[in-house]
């Protein structure tokens, strides 16, 4: 939330919160914070499988597909695919990328050139 966000829901000045959270005991109650979040790390991992596998037995895949895109094992649909479009890939091997490289091309993108050329670019 941006400071001032958080000053219109407070009342007070965008200044006032700026210098709250920029303060030294703002960051020692965020390390509090943090710390007390990662005691029980664990235990949310061990409840977020369990209640995607239950939502995934209900038909409700979200929790599952939240956690893949977190982790970065997929990537959110683009506008293209979310409007009715499609996402084609082609697997190829192409010289010097390896095995690895993979090239995803939505059916709304207007320059496929300058897509092939940012994979190739990523990948040296």
């Amino acid at each position: 939330m941006s400071n001032s966000e958080i000053a219109r829901r407070t009342g007070r000045s965008r200044a006032a919160i700026r210098r709250v959270v920029s303060s030294a005991d703002f960051e020692r109650a965020k390390e509090i914070a943090k710390n007390a979040l990662a005691e029980g790390l664990a235990d949310f991992v061990s409840d977020w499988r369990r209640a995607s596998r239950v939502a995934a037995e209900k038909g409700h895949h979200e929790p599952s597909m939240d956690a893949m895109l977190s982790l970065g094992a997929i990537n959110k649909a683009s506008t293209a695919t979310q409007s009715g479009g499609f996402v084609v890939k082609i697997g190829v091997l192409l010289p010097g990328l390896g095995p690895t490289a993979t090239l995803a091309m939505n059916s709304g993108e207007t320059n496929p050139a300058e897509t092939i050329e940012g994979v190739l670019d990523e990948s040296h």
